[in-house]
């Protein structure tokens, strides 16, 4: 049985990780609008599920998914779940920038089936007749959409409404980047993401409303149909999302055992919804959401009844210790892969649970009766809606509070892969000794704590010697890293565009164990030449060790400076700006290759590389190889 249920997983994994092929050129396809369309700044973003495509009038059907990005305007915003259009545009395949170390955004589309994306011009797409499709999804969202405007009717101010909506509905487009960053740094991130906490209080709640039905005949079995149907109800309203199903699947083993008269164990629970989920997309391992619910609640499971039982309070601090433990136990477990993909640590986390889901619990019951009370009876729903208000303006006001704090987040950290596996490991070992207190799993423990020192020394010293030049996939950007050793600089066309900078690079350098950045604007400033580092730049020439670069990002560092000799150079950077003809390029440089970085159009691009192509020049297109990585002795 278990060859059967691994080669099962193995068949689906390879099959998700080979998405169908499609042609190259522009296609007329047939597609359904599964997500409630977000606006963007420049557009409206949506997912599609693609049903075929039109080939010199031959109808192929071909199911997928995509990402889609509308031109902004009316139509597309009013897009409903369900509804189908057809529409003409390229099909990309998804891709990641290419930046050393950055975000596996590829996966993570593809953990969600989405494996291409396309931009659809006004012009290029129509709205069918066809009503909208009977899917369980679609009927999701369309409610979902239903809901959100209900909730905008309500009387919540609109720095509270993305608040709202997130806690409800689990809908985040909503959410400001000063919100998502306030709610992060203090540790209150998990409340927005609808998972096993929300599930649980629809739970808990409903259990307690429901203990009437004890007292009849089939009342118990009555409660137990009615609690199921409430958390399915929710999971669907909340969009199915993987997050809300596996919580729903424990909840719902729970609740079917007890009926069973049989003491479900919280493990096998657990096993079971992440068995029934893996075994439906088992690239859901790979989801850093799923790795944190899991290793939360395991960690709360073993750790909590333990915490807790260290000290003996009366009534109300006992509470509070209780409510400390969970706070501590879910970071116990959580924290390696916290700051393994988010590079900080929220100090105060454990202030912020004392206030944050007392106020997520109110949010609910009290979102949810306003959203039934509001269409029957709306003044008292818009009474219900100002205490809402009020309790999404407290919780806002206090997490904002939090983040102000001294300290709130350490940040720069960093754990690799290698370290985290060390880290589960010394914490296995660990809590096999709490249970058995066999000495030998101590040892153990201490001994693979050693080995992490060990490591982490060698890594550090290896990161010493290396140098590196990078030209990152920065949007619109020309971004260039030149490292030595801790040593790290940065040549970029916009020194204002730090947040981008830092996302693109920032992984890398902690990785590298890098001093902070010095950032240089490209053609300008006074000459730099740090000799011990062997960096010098003037104007658009830069030399790093031995390699030799000079950037092209206007006509003005040409004018009138042709050389009566080549300029010898290791790498030509052409970015958008340069409006240089090729022959003057070629007259005026010799060089090994040339780099078209990020900022070029998408046109611009393709009219370089075929000039290339013709001349038989060697280039990296950083748009579609990814960044340029040249290591150095």
């Amino acid at each position: 049985m278990g060859l059967i249920i691994c080669g099962t997983g193995m068949v689906i994994m390879k099959q998700k990780s080979n998405p169908p092929r499609l042609p190259h050129n522009k296609l007329t396809c047939l597609a359904e609008i599964i997500e409630i369309p977000a606006k963007k700044e420049n557009s409206c973003k949506s997912v599609l599920s693609i049903k075929g495509y039109w080939a010199d009038t031959k109808w192929i059907p071909k199911k997928i998914k995509a990402l889609a990005y509308f031109e902004q305007s009316y139509s597309a915003e009013n897009l409903q779940p369900g509804s189908q259009i057809v529409f003409n545009s390229y099909l990309n395949p998804t891709q990641n920038f290419g930046n050393p170390d950055e975000f596996n955004y590829k996966r993570y589309l593809a953990i969600h089936d989405i494996y291409y994306q396309t931009y659809i011009p006004g012009k290029s797409w129509r709205k069918t007749q066809k009503q909208p499709s009977a899917s369980l999804i679609g009927f999701s969202n369309r409610l979902r959409l239903k809901l959100l405007k209900l909730l905008n009717k309500t009387g919540i101010e609109e720095r509270n409404t993305g608040v709202a909506s997130a806690l409800l509905l689990g809908y985040k487009d909503y959410l400001s980047k000063e919100t998502r960053e306030k709610f992060s740094s203090s540790g209150a991130m998990h409340v927005l993401a609808v998972s096993g906490l929300h599930v649980g209080i629809v739970f808990l709640l409903f259990h307690y409303l429901l203990l009437f039905l004890e007292k009849i005949k089939y009342g118990k079995q009555l409660k137990i149909f009615l609690i199921l149907i409430i958390l399915w109800g929710y999971a669907i309203l909340t969009g199915l999302s993987p997050s809300v199903t596996r919580a729903t699947l424990m909840f719902s083993v729970i609740a079917i055992g007890s009926q069973l008269r049989r003491t479900s164990s919280v493990y096998n629970s657990l096993a079971f919804s992440a068995f029934i989920l893996l075994y439906l997309n088992p690239m859901l391992l790979f989801s850093v959401s799923f790795q944190l619910s899991y290793t939360a609640v395991l960690s709360i499971v073993f750790f909590q009844p333990k915490l807790y039982r260290l000290i003996s309070l009366p009534y109300l601090p006992d509470k509070l210790w209780q409510w400390f433990t969970v706070a501590v136990a879910a970071q116990i477990g959580t924290t390696p892969l916290v700051i393994h993909y988010f590079n900080q640590f929220p100090n105060y986390f454990w202030i912020t649970n004392f206030i944050a889901i007392p106020a997520a619990a109110m949010v609910i019951i009290t979102g949810f009766t306003t959203l039934i009370t509001f269409p029957v009876f709306p003044g008292i729903g818009k009474m219900l809606g100002a205490v809402l208000n009020y309790i999404l303006s407290a919780l806002n006001y206090s997490v904002g509070f939090i983040e102000d704090l001294p300290y709130s987040v350490s940040g720069d950290l960093w754990i690799g892969k290698p370290h985290l596996i060390f880290i589960y490991l010394i914490i296995f070992l660990l809590s096999i000794f709490v249970v058995f207190k066999k000495n030998h799993h101590l040892k153990g423990a201490l001994l693979l704590v050693i080995l992490l020192l060990v490591f982490d020394i060698l890594h550090k010293y290896s990161q010493r010697n290396r140098s590196e030049l990078i030209i990152y996939n920065a949007p619109e950007t020309t971004l260039i890293n030149f490292i030595d050793g801790k040593q790290n600089y940065i040549l970029t066309s916009r020194k204002d565009q730090k947040e981008t900078i830092e996302f693109s690079a920032k992984s890398h350098w902690l990785n590298r164990r890098t001093d902070s950045p010095e950032y240089f604007s490209i053609g300008s400033g006074p000459e730099i030449n740090t000799q011990t580092h062997s960096f010098f730049t003037k104007d658009h020439f830069i030399q790093f060790k031995t390699k030799k670069l000079f950037i092209l990002s206007d006509s003005c560092c040409l004018i009138n400076k042709v050389p009566m000799n080549k300029i010898n150079i290791d790498y030509l950077v052409i970015t958008q700006n340069c409006n240089i003809p090729f022959t003057a390029l070629r007259n005026a440089f010799s060089f090994n290759k040339i780099i078209l970085d990020a900022s070029f159009s998408y046109y611009e691009k393709e009219k370089w590389i075929r000039l290339f192509k013709e001349e038989k020049i060697e280039f990296h297109s950083i748009a579609d190889e990814g960044a340029f990585i040249k290591k150095l002795e």
